[in-house]
């Protein structure tokens, strides 16, 4: 309808809101609501506020239902029934009691829909006084003879209060007794544990021939296992099977699973769950429980591990089952590996079920802190000394050292701080040198280097040991001055630098000024004999560096002995500041001097093939590594290899060298993502993500931010969403700004601003790119007073927009056809100046505008007033100009002028425009030269059929021509 022109006017929108409300399609359903925003029909008008509050209800966003239910001018039953339903769905029944109480006093009148919500409510909170006010009411309007409905719903309720009695004489009094009044009594009688009176209802219910549906089978089954009645159970099985039920096996089966376990029949339990179709998380939890409760714990952890290394992930209840079961057994590794699980998965969180059966000693907590911090995973580390503290665990040294490094790993200075504060009220003494040390090194990590200054010089002792680390911390954030400062510190103090300390000075060294003290130190190391292999090769590594490649090879020349390490020095240096072609030539050279390449040589070779983009070079050591077997040795091999053919387009090659690695760890996915999200194939690039996490691979920081690049590009916010939750668990958004920059982006893409904007202000710290990312999104979406609101309140928060924010405004500007504004930007950017993309932004907006003598001039003028010299990409937008508006011969002509050779773009922009004016002479000009660049490109031949179609003549040649080219 929309792509035929038709605009939808309210019928249409609420005809499709009830349809969204009916599907739970909420994504569908808010495109519709701000669609009928913006074609101006009120939220107030009753028949469209009611159905808009009756989808955000019905999904869930209950918190947008009750800000338009709010803004509503006139609200009738259906309305305030609505939000009532909702809030009972989700479970927020002390909410929708408050609404029905609302609804009483504004003397609006409930309907049958009303009341049957309003007492689930009154049954789930046990609000027994309100229930019997709704009892009274409907009593009194005689709706309890005119609908079941009502009468169940107050047998539930009673039930959900505990008055069974009273649940029963309700149902007595009813005058026609479905099989939903059966199931509701039953219900109220299996939440008290009264088996025996669940098997009465059954027999009664049969004898009144009202036929049993799949809840009573299931109420029979559980009342059998609060009985151990093993023979009913066994023959209610029966009559199951005989009456052809077992197209219900999947609900039916575990409630029998349960039955047998509960009555000691194992084995029929294990027939059961080996029968069933489709073995969920339901099932597996009553089978290892099962096992649990018989204390049959080897049977259990049996289970637990097919279960593990199956398709269905545990939650909290199946690792309390584990837990139970290994603290029984004693296995204590066992214990330590489950609890590194449930962390790893964030079950922690609220869960309390899960923190009793750990062993909540120190030396448990330090171990499982320590293996996550060997692997790399700082915020699980971080987030298990949380928990240690929330559960009153006491910190030893070890715990704090831990902690240190987990803050560090994780860049969390603020909780780093939090438990150096800790630690002094304990009385732990700074002084003390691992956590001196420690201290030093957090706070180095943190660029605080006042206060890691501040603890060294606290130290109790400070040999050679304390200052290579202090010294270390420094290099590991680049502050070069300190490092020497250092050095000539240790000398006053009769410190003897050694061989370590060099090595760290010399690696600091990262630049020409620093040559002069790398010189100096070079002339230390030979002076005092402490040359080493290390030394060597920061010595190597320091001239390449610095592109001293003659200095670095008299270095070499100097070693009697040249091993691999010192060519990989030389190598490392060249591919590390981007000097591919280098460092090829000393790869080259090596292996003419008879030197066998080893895995750093590969690793770096491999990246200077990505940088020069000589993929030939790279496929050659491809087959050299695989020869050696290095890829079974080595998984950061393998991740380069990704990384090398995703870079240079061949994706497929890169994703045959994932499929068989051996190991693949976190940057192996993190590489095969990037991969394909750089070459535009983000379906790929998420379902390798949804993999990655289904298989509960860590996800670090760049895991999540190239996963929420990939559901931007494919607009899957539901995964999205999973994941931000994730992210808020870790806490994440609280110290990674590219976190937080990316989750902005992911919601801007798939078209959520008002979830955008409420990141953004979420986030503890904001930079120029978040704020930009947001007034992006506003302008693509055409809400152009927010992205200006946007810009105002950055500003007010000191962050000045930089290039990338104008280039936003005037692209957004460009997108929604407003040229005059676009050229405003333009003209007003303060201090910054405009670059490339500024002006293509700007030709554009002219380009669709019409406006030619004005593209024209800012064409002319970015050279000489802003130093902005034209590139292809500048020159097609002019074609593009002079094409759209009809001068064709114009845009022939600047081709043809250009001082850059015209790539395939410029000439599908030509042929665009020859095709909009049927200019078919200029057009086959255009076609033949787009032909000399790409003779297959399917595209040309399209544009160029179109062209003669348009204009009436013989297309013939073109399908000839196509068919010729195998398109």
């Amino acid at each position: 309808m929309q792509m035929d022109g038709v605009a939808p006017d309210a019928t249409t929108l609420v005809t499709n809101l009830k349809a969204c409300s009916i599907a739970g399609d909420i994504l569908i359903g808010q495109e519709l609501h701000a669609e009928s925003i913006l074609r101006g029909f009120s939220e107030g008008s009753s028949f469209l506020g009611n159905m808009i509050v009756h989808l955000y209800a019905n999904c869930g966003l209950l918190t947008d239902a009750q800000n338009i239910f709010d803004s509503l001018n006139t609200r009738d039953t259906i309305i305030w029934t609505s939000l009532i339903a909702g809030y009972t769905k989700f479970g927020f029944a002390e909410e929708a009691l408050n609404i029905y109480h609302q609804m009483q006093s504004e003397g609006v009148t409930p309907d049958v829909v009303t009341y049957i919500c309003s007492l689930k409510a009154c049954g789930s909170l046990g609000e027994i006084d309100d229930g019997r006010e709704i009892h009274s009411e409907v009593e009194r309007l005689l709706l309890i003879e005119r609908c079941v409905r009502i009468g169940t719903a107050l047998i539930d309720m009673y039930a959900g209060c505990g008055q069974l009695v009273k649940s029963h004489e309700v149902f007595d009094k009813l005058l026609v007794r479905g099989v939903d009044s059966w199931n509701a009594l039953m219900s109220g009688y299996i939440m008290n544990g009264d088996g025996e009176k669940v098997l009465k209802c059954f027999e009664k219910m049969s004898s009144e021939n009202t036929l049993p549906d799949l809840e009573t089978i299931m109420y029979t089954l559980k009342a059998c296992s609060i009985l151990k009645n093993v023979c009913q159970g066994h023959g209610i099985h029966c009559e199951i099977i005989k009456q052809n039920v077992l197209g219900h096996f999947d609900e039916i089966g575990p409630v029998l699973i349960d039955m047998y376990f509960n009555c000691g029949s194992v084995k029929d339990a294990q027939v059961i769950f080996d029968q069933l179709p489709h073995q969920d998380l339901g099932s597996w939890n009553i089978l290892i429980s099962g096992y649990v409760n018989l204390q049959m714990y080897h049977e259990s952890m049996c289970y637990l591990d097919k279960m593990l290394v199956g398709d269905v992930s545990p939650d909290s209840y199946t690792y309390v089952c584990g837990l139970t079961a290994c603290s029984n057994l004693m296995h204590v590794d066992r214990c330590y590996q489950l609890h590194t699980e449930i962390v790893k998965r964030g079950l922690l969180e609220g869960d309390h079920s899960l923190k009793a059966p750990l062993m909540q000693r120190t030396i448990v907590w330090n171990s499982v802190i320590s293996a996550h911090l060997n692997l790399g995973h700082g915020d699980e580390a971080l987030s298990c000394c949380k928990h240690m503290q929330g559960e009153g665990v006491p910190f030893d040294a070890i715990t704090y050292i831990s902690s240190f490094k987990a803050c560090e790993a994780a860049g969390a200075s603020d909780a780093g701080q939090c438990f150096h504060s800790d630690l002094v009220k304990l009385g732990f003494l700074e002084s003390e040198i691992m956590i001196g040390t420690a201290l030093v090194d957090m706070y180095a990590a943190f660029f605080m280097h006042a206060e890691s200054k501040f603890m060294f010089n606290r130290l109790s002792t400070t040999d050679v040991i304390a200052w290579n680390t202090f010294i270390s911390a420094h290099f590991k954030t680049g502050c070069e001055s300190t490092i020497f400062e250092c050095l000539e510190r240790m000398k006053l103090e009769g410190v003897l630098p050694n061989s370590i300390t060099y090595t760290c000075a010399l690696n600091a060294c990262s630049s020409v000024e620093a040559i002069k003290r790398g010189k100096n130190i070079e002339v230390y190391v030979y002076g005092e004999n402490q040359e080493t292999d290390s030394l060597t090769n920061a010595l190597v590594g320091l001239y390449a560096k610095c592109g001293l490649f003659k200095k670095a090879q008299d270095v070499l020349q100097r070693v009697q002995v040249h091993d691999v390490s010192w060519w990989n020095a030389l190598i490392s240096g060249c591919s590390q500041h981007h000097l591919g072609e280098e460092a090829l030539g000393f790869y080259d050279q090596m292996q003419c001097q008879g030197m066998i390449p080893d895995a750093i040589t590969y690793l770096c070779s491999l990246k200077a093939c990505t940088s020069t983009g000589q993929v030939h070079r790279g496929q050659e050591m491809h087959m050299m590594i695989t020869k050696k077997g290095l890829l079974t040795k080595e998984s950061f091999i393998g991740n380069v290899l990704i990384d090398m053919y995703a870079k240079c387009g061949l994706l497929a090659d890169a994703q045959v060298v994932f499929d068989k690695l051996p190991f693949r760890d976190t940057i192996s996915w993190n590489t095969i993502i990037a991969g394909n999200i750089v070459n535009d194939n983000g379906n790929e690039a998420l379902t390798i993500s949804k993999e990655m996490y289904k298989k509960y691979v860590y996800f670090d920081v760049a895991s999540y931010l190239c996963s929420f690049k990939a559901c931007g590009s494919v607009s899957d916010a539901d995964y999205g969403m999973q994941l931000h939750s994730e992210i808020v668990k870790k806490g994440l958004l609280e110290w990674s700004i590219f976190a937080g920059n990316a989750l902005i982006d992911m919601y801007v893409c798939c078209g959520l601003l008002f979830e955008a904007e409420d990141v953004l202000q979420k986030l503890v710290s904001r930079d120029v790119l978040s704020w930009t990312t947001l007034i992006a999104g506003f302008l693509r979406h055409g809400c152009d007073e927010e992205a200006l609101l946007c810009l105002e309140k950055m500003q007010q928060e000191g962050i000045q927009p930089d290039v990338l924010t104008w280039n936003a405004l005037i692209a957004g500007y460009s997108h929604l056809g407003e040229a005059d504004k676009a050229c405003q930007v333009l003209e007003s950017m303060e201090e910054v100046e405009p670059n490339e993309e500024s002006f293509q932004s700007i030709l554009a907006a002219c380009s669709h505008a019409g406006l030619v003598e004005r593209g024209q001039a800012y064409f002319y003028v970015m050279a000489l007033e802003y130093g902005v010299f034209p590139n292809v990409e500048l020159f097609t937008c002019m074609v593009d100009l002079f094409g759209r508006a009809g001068h064709v011969d114009m845009a022939l002509l600047l081709v043809r002028s250009m001082p850059l050779q015209p790539d395939i773009v410029a000439w599908h922009t030509l042929l665009a425009a020859c095709q909009k004016w049927g200019n078919v002479v200029v057009g086959m000009e255009a076609f033949n030269s787009a032909l000399i660049l790409d003779e297959k490109d399917t595209a040309t031949f399209v544009s160029m059929y179109n062209t003669l179609a348009c204009a009436d003549k013989v297309v013939g040649t073109v399908i000839d021509m196509m068919e010729e080219s195998v398109i």
